[in-house]
């Protein structure tokens, strides 16, 4: 990825402030089935994930989506045990 010199500057600026409690190197490869993303992500130190993401911009529809993504968590066969709530770094940091 080319990173402009505006990220650049603004990378630096924040890693001189606030310093880096840790790195995350991930490969991610992105896939749309109508309104729902899946990321297919491989996290360096870590494991392959995939995220499932149903996304709307009508907010009553909440529960349609829960249900979207049930219906793929399902299908991909994922079970409550695979299911992680933490962050990449998070993890890396648990590790």
């Amino acid at each position: 990825m080319y990173k402009s010199i505006d990220q650049i500057t603004l990378e630096q600026m924040l890693r001189k402030a606030f310093g880096v409690l840790i790195e995350v190197t991930k490969k991610r490869e992105m896939y749309f089935i109508e309104n729902v993303k899946f990321n297919i992500v491989e996290v360096r130190d870590l494991d392959d994930f995939i995220e499932i993401e149903a996304m709307t911009k009508n907010p009553t529809k909440m529960k349609q989506l829960h249900d979207i993504v049930n219906l793929y968590i399902d299908l991909f066969k994922i079970t409550p045990d695979n299911i992680q709530n933490h962050s990449y770094s998070d993890l890396l940091l648990d590790n």
